[in-house]
This record gives C-alpha cells, structure tokens and sequence, in this order.
C-alpha cells in the first residue's frame, strides 16, 4: 500500500478507487511509495489514465506533432496516449497549437473528456443540481449534467462542481471507478 492512501487519511470513495486504479494499471505510484492523492493530475497524466484504462490500444504517435510544444510530453507513453485521444476525438489541444501536457487539468475538462471518451452520450435530465455551471459552453454544461446523472460526479456538499479547479488524483481514480461501473467497463487484454 501507499503511504499516503491509507484508511482515514482518505475517503472511502477514495482509497477504493485509488487502489482498483493501480490493481487494473490504470494509475501509478510515485517512486517514494506514495500515491499523492492530492496532487492535481497534469493533462498528459490523465491522457495516459484514460489510454490505460481503454486497453492501451494503438496509436500513430505522429497524430501528437501536430502540437507546437510536443517536445514537453515526458515520454513515449505520453504520445502514445495522447495520440490515441486525439485520434478518438476525445482531446483536440488549443487554438494556439498546443497540448499543454503540463497544465493542472481541471474538473471540467475531466467531464468533457469521459464524455466523448463514452460518445458523447444525452443525459436523462437537462437540469442539475451544480450552481456553478450555467456560465460555461453548452459542451462543458451537457459533459457535467451527464456526469452527475450516469453516477459519476457527486461534485461538493455545497452544490457546486468547481469546473475550474484541478481534478486531484483521487478523483481521478474516483472518476474512472464510477465510469467503469456505471457506463463501460474496464477490459484489460
């Protein structure tokens, strides 16, 4: 185990999650022994949770050199996944050209991502219960709803979503755990 994912430094939504993500190699450690639950994932870190999580399907690691700061992705794995996603129509980068592989990746992009990753599936209702969405793009607003309604994102006790702030890594493993049981299961080959 993890020094920092034990029970009662973490939410039980949490500690099982963190673990059915490394039990499944969907997400790693770091090599001190701990899992950082805290820590804000990067865009390129959940490029590569989602590709794990996909089965590690192959990719043309060309796809990613259409992004002017390719050269800050950490590793082949990075391209690989991020060219799949890509590929997928799952991520598109930004108008400037770039990927921003380093930059903390928010709440919001995670909705929009898992969205497109499940097909950009309608949501059984057009209303939520999140107070702080209505200001963001229709895409960002339908990938939330539909989060929240498929069990995936209970968001914050004060009604809110915080479509902004970083997604930490355990939500991330919380995130995929509730996409894996409520909409596609995680099938490693």
């Amino acid at each position: 185990g993890f020094s920092d994912v034990q029970p009662g430094m973490v939410a039980g939504a949490a500690y099982k999650a963190i673990y059915w993500a490394v039990d499944n190699g969907i997400a790693k450690g770091y090599s001190g022994g701990t899992f950082g639950p805290e820590d804000v994932c990067t865009r390129e870190q959940f490029s590569i949770m989602l590709w794990r999580f996909a089965g590690e399907p192959a990719s043309d690691t060309g796809t990613v050199n259409r992004f002017a700061d390719v050269g800050s992705f950490s590793n082949n794995t990075s391209k690989k996944a991020v060219a799949w996603a890509v590929e997928q129509g799952i991520v598109a980068g930004f108008s400037d050209g770039s990927f921003k592989p380093g930059d903390k990746i928010t709440r919001a992009q995670v909705a929009v991502m898992l969205w497109r990753f499940a097909g950009k599936p309608g949501s059984s209702s057009s209303s939520s219960r999140f107070s702080d969405i209505s200001a963001y793009s229709s895409n960002v607003q339908n990938s939330i709803i539909w989060a929240e309604n498929a069990g995936i994102a209970a968001g914050y006790s004060d009604g809110t979503f915080k479509p902004d702030g970083g997604c930490q890594r355990q939500h991330m493993a919380i995130f995929l755990n509730r996409f894996n049981s409520k909409v596609r299961s995680y099938k490693p080959e």
